[in-house]
């Protein structure tokens, strides 16, 4: 049987990923956001209304790559991408 449920936005932003590390005694992690899927996966939700299960198309169609890059920039730069990494450094090291 097929599940899917919305991406990490639904249980986590910036501040409550860093919350979570506070809440447990970690350390403050650095957050960072990177966007996996591309205009072609963006493209299959609009007209199927379903995600891409079996092989998820992570690229962009060809001569459109710029557009796909623009799109992955701006939902990085305006924090709604798909991916939040906590980037945390040993005891004793700067900051990653």
């Amino acid at each position: 049987a097929f599940y899917w449920i919305r991406a990490h936005l639904l249980y986590f932003d910036d501040d409550t990923l860093r919350g979570c590390f506070a809440r447990a005694g970690l350390a403050t992690p650095s957050v960072r956001h990177a966007q996996r899927y591309g205009l072609a996966n963006l493209a299959h939700w609009l007209a199927t209304g379903e995600p891409q299960i079996e092989a998820p198309d992570f690229g962009a169609p060809e001569g459109y790559e710029w557009l796909d890059e623009a799109y992955r920039a701006r939902l990085v730069a305006d924090g709604r991408s798909d991916t939040l990494v906590a980037v945390v450094a040993p005891e004793g090291e700067g900051a990653a």
